[in-house]
């Protein structure tokens, strides 16, 4: 936890990202399962913000160490030097931290991106140390900056000839994707990872109906617009999706056991999309596509249909503008409703445990990372359409644990095609497999026992 104590004869390792802990989950997963083979000290290193899991935070063989940014108080005309100060500002504080505060030195497990100026750090300090470095490529910094630089502009190209010298200078790395391992091994990068694939941590599942209707009440005021649309009263026993029958008297002493709970015959679908409002995931797509299905509603009358829910969770830059497109198109739609929501840490699970179909916008940068989120609706046994890229197949099976859509107007179809039976779900069911692997399983055999 925050002030974990290392016991003699403990390795001690430091897992480091320059991102918010809380919101790194993968590296989160890497720091328990170091810290459970119980012969582990791990410092986790990163940025305030969002509080990592319990589990990780009041783990007495977890250190929590967060670093401070630079505030940006600088004119946007000032940005390369605000940048400049920011990574020399970043370089002392992890320098001081790594060098002199954490004893003894094992073994680091960096993750990029981003990875400036942390492989850098890394590899001096395990140097100097004589400790072991290890990368965790989640996917490429030079390709996520050549998103709004363009593939020719000089940055990238430095970028690029950082990730790759510093990459080869790992005694070991694990990497997301086949598709990623097999870039790394080609004669530009000549790096040798492990693919270690994501798995969703213990806490995403399939909810009871309870769970979800004990959610569905505290998310109540969120529901309220799509519910006075539908002319649905929502209290503590009705909401748009489920009903509470309560049996026998309920009193404060002794509460009635006998209650029941039951899903709503006309409840709406509910669809979930995460995101981080980022330039490589597009929602215009799923805006032309929800356009498309209302057309493809209209011209089969005949066809029963339910009502949509879509639920977009995160937090970001494009929010307020993608908001304001909602409400104006909004007009012209009959069965779709589009919320917002950024849920507490806890909420986002229970949440993906009580959708009916999930929707990933992600296109990758490189084509070779995979989405984390669709990781977490499979932990839901959620099924998942989307947006399909290199390496998707991987992890999403077309037609056995989802769909792969590339345009607008093919999710919009698939979404009529897996919908129009609901609430029966028997279309949905096709594509619903359980992914079986866990993190633990996966990362004892290819982590544990081979590299670290």
């Amino acid at each position: 936890g925050k002030h974990g104590r290392m016991v003699v004869g403990q390795k001690g390792v430091v897992v480091l990202v320059l991102g918010d802990l809380g919101r790194s989950p993968r590296m989160q997963n890497h720091a328990l399962s170091l810290a459970q083979t119980g012969d582990v000290h791990v410092d986790f290193v990163g940025y305030a913000g969002t509080t990592a899991r319990a589990e990780i935070e009041d783990h007495k063989n977890i250190t929590v160490r967060r670093i401070k940014t630079l505030p940006n108080v600088f004119p946007r005309f000032l940005y390369p030097l605000y940048a400049l100060l920011k990574i020399a500002f970043l370089v002392m504080q992890l320098m001081w931290l790594l060098l002199f505060k954490i004893r003894p030195l094992h073994m680091m497990l960096v993750q990029t991106p981003p990875a400036i100026p942390s492989l850098m750090v890394a590899w001096i300090v395990c140097r100097l140390r004589g400790a072991k470095f290890v990368i965790d490529w989640h996917n490429f910094g030079y390709s996520i900056l050549a998103i709004n630089l363009g593939p020719k502009s000089a940055l990238v190209t430095i970028y690029r000839r950082y990730e790759e010298i510093l990459g080869r200078r790992a005694d070991a790395a694990f990497c997301v994707s086949l598709a990623m391992q097999k870039l790394l091994a080609g004669p530009a990068w000549k790096v040798n990872a492990d693919v270690l694939y994501d798995c969703a941590p213990s806490s995403f599942k399939r909810l009871r109906i309870d769970e979800a209707h004990k959610l569905f009440v505290k998310l109540e005021p969120k529901f309220k617009p799509v519910a006075e649309a539908l002319n649905v009263t929502l209290d503590d026993t009705h909401t748009l999706f489920t009903i509470k029958r309560v049996k026998g008297k309920q009193t404060e002493h002794s509460p009635s056991r006998l209650d029941t709970y039951i899903q709503r015959d006309d409840r709406p679908a509910l669809l979930v999309s995460s995101t981080s409002w980022t330039p490589d995931e597009d929602f215009n797509v799923l805006l032309e596509s929800v356009n498309h299905l209302e057309d493809v509603i209209a011209r089969h009358p005949e066809q029963h249909f339910p009502q949509l829910v879509f639920i977009i969770t995160g937090k970001g830059g494009d929010k307020k503008q993608f908001k304001q497109i909602i409400r104006e198109r909004a007009v012209n739609w009959h069965h779709t409703h589009i919320l917002t929501a950024f849920l507490p840490a806890e909420d986002y699970p229970r949440l993906l445990g009580s959708c009916d179909l999930g929707i990933s916008l992600h296109t990758s940068s490189s084509g070779v990372d995979l989405p984390m989120k669709v990781v977490d609706m499979f932990g839901c046994g959620l099924p998942v359409c989307a947006y399909h890229f290199k390496s998707l197949h991987e992890l999403v099976r077309d037609g056995e644990n989802g769909r792969h859509f590339k345009t607008s107007n093919e999710l919009a179809d698939q979404l009529f095609e897996l919908l129009s039976d609901f609430p029966a779900k028997k279309r949905l069911s096709r594509i619903t497999k359980k992914e079986r692997v866990t993190w633990q399983q996966n990362w004892t055999t290819k982590a544990w026992n081979n590299v670290l």
